[in-house]
């Protein structure tokens, strides 16, 4: 039988949390068209994104739509029972 691997580490001891001080963020990071773009463009179209839950779409027909700034993604389950995610074009 094969034995797993004994870890002397965790994640938490490779990487201490960042001092992020104190700051307040400014309040148009969170109305600026500029910086949305700017986090459209380096972060939400590089990571994957939680479109729904599995319940959400429980029986075969069940549909939601995911909307992600640019693009609207339609999800579904078909009749196979597998879940689908589509552009909604």
């Amino acid at each position: 039988m094969n034995e797993l691997p004994k870890f002397t580490f965790t994640p938490m001891d490779k990487a201490p949390d960042p001092d992020l001080g104190t700051a307040r963020i400014p309040v148009d990071r969170y109305t600026d068209p500029k910086f949305m773009a700017l986090e459209d463009q380096h972060i939400w179209s590089k990571t994957w994104l939680l479109a729904g839950a599995v319940c959400d779409v429980a029986e075969a027909g069940d549909y939601f739509v995911f909307e992600n700034l640019r693009e609207s993604i339609l999800v579904t389950r078909a009749s196979d029972g597998e879940i689908r995610a589509f552009y909604n074009v």
